[in-house]
């Protein structure tokens, strides 16, 4: 399963918080793992929700990583390393423009984003995005960018850049489980990227600071 790669880093995670977004059904039952697993069901379907438990959180920085992925361990902690030189790191460039234009590719334009696919963050920055109601009110109105919204949350705080990390060529890369599916590989990329960009027009007038190149 997913958690039984992470479930072998003992060593790595102080406790694994798994946020389960249907809430239709109750969390599922886990199997015995090395980590202290803890399933938090949402009572409401709000993508805001994958910084609301913050309080289950007891170290100073989060390892964030989709249900439809694995890391390998060596991956993680090159991540973890990384985290000394930004409080945002990842795997998943993309990028946009000054007037608000969203790009797939990281190099397109000067101002990087990093998706939570797989990332590292500090715990407080879900403090400062659950301040921000109107952030807050703008993700729940629709607007399923909360992964945009926690970059700008940190550029607006940091005045930076996301670091981006790049697995060797010859290194085992992260897996895809490929039955999960997920927006980032199905359905239309033309519009996708119209609703992003539009996401990032809104978070720019927002967090007027946080375009830095």
């Amino acid at each position: 399963s997913m958690l039984a790669e992470y479930c072998e880093m003992g060593d790595v995670f102080d406790r694994i918080l798994f946020v389960w977004q249907n809430v239709s059904a109750p969390c599922p039952v886990l199997q015995p793992c090395k980590v202290e697993v803890r399933c938090r069901a949402t009572d409401r379907n709000s993508m805001n929700n994958r910084y609301y438990y913050n309080r289950d959180v007891r170290t100073q920085t989060t390892f964030s990583v989709d249900d439809d992925v694995v890391v390998p361990r060596h991956l993680v902690l090159k991540l973890l390393r990384a985290s000394y030189r930004s409080d945002l790191v990842g795997l998943d460039a993309r990028s946009f423009g000054s007037d608000g234009t969203y790009s797939f590719w990281g190099f397109t334009y000067a101002n990087k984003l990093v998706l939570p696919k797989t990332w590292v963050l500090p715990v407080r920055y879900w403090h400062l995005y659950w301040q921000d109601d109107e952030l807050l009110q703008f993700i729940d109105a629709g607007n399923a960018c909360e992964d945009l919204a926690m970059n700008f949350v940190f550029r607006n705080y940091t005045q930076q850049n996301p670091v981006i990390v790049y697995n060797g060529f010859f290194s085992p890369q992260r897996q895809s489980l490929r039955e999960a599916g997920g927006l980032s590989i199905v359905g239309d990329r033309w519009s996708w990227g119209n609703r992003r960009s539009f996401c990032i027009k809104w978070l720019l007038a927002h967090f007027p600071q946080a375009l830095v190149e």
